[in-house]
């Protein structure tokens, strides 16, 4: 597994853009979604995932959803992605975790927040972005669209 932070000149924190790039990968998996806080994307819409602490989404929905509204910023939130084959009644058993006041991730070594996810994508208070990833091409990908991105490893514990 590799971690990253897409780092920029701007905020790094709008999914629809950061799932453009890796569009396959995010429609292949069901998604977990926790502790979101985004702002409005000016339409008036209002995005499902911050009025519950957990939301449990196929890839196809979640990436049509987010392109359908583009300009949603996430400030705060963790969103699990786990292979299909993993029954959504064995992901319910992992707890919650509050990113604003843990970052279990970090602890000693690089691990995903869900035992059994293999892309995480982490909105950190409105700036960056940290991407836990098993996936080589996903990091790969990633690194081509967000020149400016770091190891999280240097950030360990």
């Amino acid at each position: 597994m590799q971690g990253i932070v897409l780092n920029e000149d701007g905020y790094v924190t709008f999914p629809a853009e950061i799932f453009e790039c890796i569009a396959d990968e995010v429609k292949s998996l069901n998604w977990r979604i926790s502790n979101v806080e985004c702002g409005s994307d000016g339409t008036g819409f209002s995005f499902p995932f911050e009025t519950c602490d957990d939301s449990f989404i196929s890839g196809e929905e979640l990436y049509n959803l987010l392109q359908a509204h583009p300009q949603i910023q996430w400030w705060w939130g963790i969103l699990s992605g786990f292979p299909q084959n993993i029954e959504w009644s064995v992901i319910k058993k992992n707890p919650i975790i509050d990113v604003q006041n843990e970052i279990p991730y970090l602890s000693k070594e690089l691990h995903h927040i869900e035992p059994d996810a293999v892309l995480e994508i982490i909105a950190f208070d409105s700036t960056e972005t940290y991407v836990l990833a098993d996936s080589d091409t996903v990091i790969k990908k990633l690194q081509q669209k967000y020149a400016n991105w770091e190891s999280l490893e240097k950030y360990l514990d």
